[in-house]
């Protein structure tokens, strides 16, 4: 079984939603939405309004399509026995760091897991996946490891499977939402 890891609805706890990119990275920060390597880079600053609480969970919604999470997910994620990319990031409001255990991760592998037939797909003239409307995912036999992982086509998205799952699930992390995806 795989499950998309819903980052948004971590906001239904009151959570503050982040919509800003780290501070000074400028266009590398596509890298990381589009799950290529950002590379090395010292603490990166994430600022949130004024205004806004400091309600912070296990994962921090954005909508800037970064997986922002507390250390002790990290470190479970992190277990992925795929390749992983980790940054440190600090959340300031008013020039004061409020939050400095969180990071960002970067599943740097895309598994070949779309049922093309199953799916509701667009796709260009010359085959290329503009847009994933419904994701049916085929063969995950390849998933015997607890993972983390990007599906190709579908990089936009962060996934586990059903060993993450229960790793997660066994650490009681309440916050944390799952969508289940169908499979053949």
């Amino acid at each position: 079984m795989i499950y998309e890891i819903d980052q948004l609805s971590a906001q239904l706890q009151n959570n503050t939603v982040i919509h800003n990119q780290p501070i000074g990275i400028g266009v590398r920060g596509s890298r990381l939405s589009a799950g290529r390597p950002f590379g090395e880079y010292q603490d990166l600053l994430i600022t949130i309004d004024e205004n806004a609480t400091e309600n912070f969970g296990s994962i921090i919604p954005n909508t800037i399509n970064y997986l922002i999470v507390r250390q002790d997910l990290a470190d479970i994620l992190l277990s992925s026995t795929i390749k992983v990319e980790s940054l440190p990031v600090s959340i300031i409001k008013n020039d004061h760091v409020v939050a400095s255990d969180y990071f960002i991760l970067n599943p740097l592998e895309h598994l070949d897991l779309i049922d093309h037939q199953k799916s509701d797909l667009l796709v260009s003239d010359e085959g290329k996946i503009l847009t994933v409307k419904k994701f049916v995912a085929k063969d995950e036999k390849q998933l015997d490891e607890p993972v983390l992982f990007r599906v190709a086509d579908h990089r936009g998205k962060y996934f586990i499977n059903d060993k993450m799952a229960l790793l997660l699930q066994n650490k009681g992390f309440k916050d944390l939402y799952l969508i289940e995806i169908n499979s053949n």
